[in-house]
This record gives C-alpha cells, structure tokens and sequence, in this order.
C-alpha cells in the first residue's frame, strides 16, 4: 500500500490526480496524517503535500465541517479499496501484467506525449468506371447511380446503396462477372465506415478494411471480396418471387469462402498466419480453400483458419469489442495490442522482440486519445512508450 500512496502523492504534487485519487489522498491523510504511510517520502515532501492539500477547497468543505463523521465515512471506504488493490496485487502475481483501462475520464493526465487523436468516419469509394471518392470529403447525399442503384453518403459514417425499383426489378438482374460491375470501399488506418449493400445487407468496417461488391447483386449468388475486419448483418432475400428458396450470400477472404442464408458474424482477416470467423446468430458455413473441407458454425463459435478449420467458443465480448467502440483485451500479447492500436491511431509504433510476447488485459474506449492507452500500459512499470518524429512511438 506504501507503494500506491506513494505514486497517488506524487501525482497529487503534479496536480495530475483524477477525483477518486483525491479522495483516497484525502482519506489516506486522515486516517494516518504523517505518522506512518508517509515514512517511506522525505519528511519536507511529506509536510508540503499535506500542506497543500489540507488547504485545498476541496478538503476544508467536505471534511472540516464534521470531521469525525467523515472521516468513518472515508475511511470505510479507503479499506475497501486498500482490500481491492491487495487483492489485484495477488492476482498480479499469478496472472502477469495487467492494467486496466476505464472507459470513464479516469485516465492519467499526466501524459507521456502530445495526444493524438482516435480514428473516425473515414473511407473511400472506387467506382465500376475507377473514379475514387474520399467519402469523408464529400456532402450528404446522392453520390452516384449505376445500373440503377442510387449510391448516397448519408454523412454520418454510412454509405447507402439503395435500388431504383422505377428503373429495374433486382429479381430479373444478371450481370457477368468483370471488374467493371464492382465497387469497392475501403477504410485507411485511422478509419472505419458503415455501408448497406444493394441487397439490404449491412457491413461494418474496421481500420485498413475493404469490401469488394457487385453494384447489382444477381437473383441467384450474392458475393464479396473482403480483406481486413468487417462485421455482417445479412439480410434475407430470395432467388425468385414465390420467396421459397433463398439466395446465399458468400463472403470471400483470403483463405475461405463463407456461406450464410441470413446472419450476423464477423470476419477477422488482419493476421498472415490466422484468419478468425464470430458468428453471432443464425448459421454459415466455412468452406477452407486450402483444403476444400468444410465446417459448420453455431452462434457463439468462432473459427480460426489456418491450414485447417479449429472450432471454438468465442469469447464474444472481446471478439466484437471494436465494433462496440472500445478495445478489450484479456490476457493478450503486446506485439497484438500495438498492432490494433497502430491501426486505429495511424501511428507507426516499434517493440523489440523480447517485449513482443508480454501479455496485458485491460479495456478502453476507442474514443480515447493515444496518450491515455500508453500511459496506462506504461502504468504497469514493465514498459515505456517514447516518442520518435510525429507519428512514431518505440517502446523499451
């Protein structure tokens, strides 16, 4: 415990402390003064802390004004927490390094370097004829039509692809397969974007992501080409109007072909090595094209692919944390953290080999800067994130 107050008192003298800190600060001054905790600080630093604080606005109305009873009150609760930080040290010891990141404006303010700022609505459309449109710079509304397809920038980070049912029946629709019948959106890093495909199908799409799609989907086969993360809400449609038979919808990556009828998963095709498959409802079936071998998943799986198909239970909270908005990682590889982080703050950042393998858990809200991610992995005393040119952090 000496050890935190200590780290609590030094923030404190940089006025760096969150409000909870405070008020642990201050309970800590009451239930001890200088007598014991304060043992381990020189006697001068000790005395000017307190000094500042017990004159702080902030000390003299809560507490001077019934001492006694707030300071049963405070300290209750500064034990409770004593005991909830012994605990955590304990599982420290079994569990490796963790550090928790909390969603809330708890992070340090204390700062390791100039924020930068969290990823946002940003993407770029390729069109059949290969005209590029930075979606991010363009106005509301109608962008284009193609083949009947009315394509609009709804300007809140989704894109719309909505049929002209006046100009043609979706049913009736067959076009060949050349490049000049698909488009493309794809996401940089530091970006993400919604898009509803002309069939009604809804897809999320994560930084340095992109999605390959026909502007017309045929009445028989609905099917993209996908490359990074993107999440799925597949909608129902049928292949003819006696709505009997539904057309599939096939969602290639690099190494599989995923068939599904109507469901959401989604599709981690980030790593070289391993591509991961969240099915959240309904049923798809992964078809490896290495093999050719097939596999079924149920809601709550995961599959990962290598050179075969493992089946597992997801971990679902973790799986889909980005798409939620935050980040969460549970006893997860540094070398993998950085990379997630890389992506999303577009900043290039270097581990050596023999950090790469430490293992973190820990959560934080994506809208946060990249300041308060470092600083809470630097928390840990196991790390230190430095900065090198504007865009480019090393950690030792």
């Amino acid at each position: 415990m000496k050890e935190n107050i200590h780290h609590l008192l030094e923030k404190y003298s940089r006025n760096a402390c969150t409000k909870e800190e405070l008020h642990i600060i201050e309970a800590w001054f009451i239930e001890t003064g200088t007598e014991n905790e304060g043992a381990f600080l020189s006697d001068e630093r000790v005395e000017s802390i307190l000094n500042k604080l017990k004159s702080s606005p902030q000390f003299s109305e809560k507490y001077i004004s019934d001492e006694a009873t707030q300071k049963r009150i405070v300290t209750i609760k500064f034990r409770r927490l004593a005991n909830l930080l012994s605990i955590a040290a304990t599982l420290l010891i079994f569990c490796g390094i963790t550090f928790y990141l909390m969603k809330e404006n708890t992070y340090p303010k204390d700062v390791i370097m100039t924020d930068i700022a969290p990823g946002g609505n940003q993407a770029y459309l390729t069109l059949s004829d290969g005209t590029k449109i930075a979606l991010s710079d363009t106005t509301s509304g109608r962008i284009a039509e193609q083949q009947g397809v009315q394509i609009t920038n709804e300007g809140t980070g989704t894109l719309v692809y909505s049929m002209n049912f006046n100009a043609t029946d979706p049913n009736t629709l067959s076009f060949p397969s050349n490049a000049y019948d698909y488009n493309t959106i794809e996401t940089p890093r530091g970006g993400q974007y919604q898009i509803i495909l002309p069939d009604g199908s809804t897809a999320w799409l994560n930084a340095s992501s992109s999605i390959t799609f026909p502007v017309q989907f045929s009445s028989s086969e609905r099917k993209v080409k996908v490359t990074g993360e993107v999440y799925f809400d597949i909608a129902t449609q049928y292949q003819n109007t006696d709505q009997k038979k539904r057309t599939p919808f096939l969602v290639e990556t690099s190494k599989q072909t995923i068939e599904v009828l109507g469901t959401q998963f989604n599709v981690n095709d980030y790593q070289n090595d391993q591509m991961e498959v969240t099915l959240v409802t309904g049923r798809v079936k992964l078809v490896s094209k290495g093999t050719n071998k097939d596999v079924f998943l149920s809601p709550g799986q995961q599959a990962h692919v290598r050179n075969q198909i493992n089946v597992i239970q997801a971990d679902m909270e973790e799986a889909l944390a980005w798409k939620n908005g935050d980040f969460i990682f549970k006893n997860e590889k540094l070398e993998t953290i950085l990379e997630q982080v890389s992506r999303w703050y577009d900043i290039d950042i270097n581990c050596p080999a023999h950090l790469a393998s430490l293992k973190f858990s820990g959560m934080v809200s994506r809208k946060r800067p990249l300041s308060s991610i470092l600083a809470m992995l630097e928390s840990t005393g196991t790390i230190k994130a430095i900065r090198e040119g504007r865009r480019s952090i090393v950690i030792e």
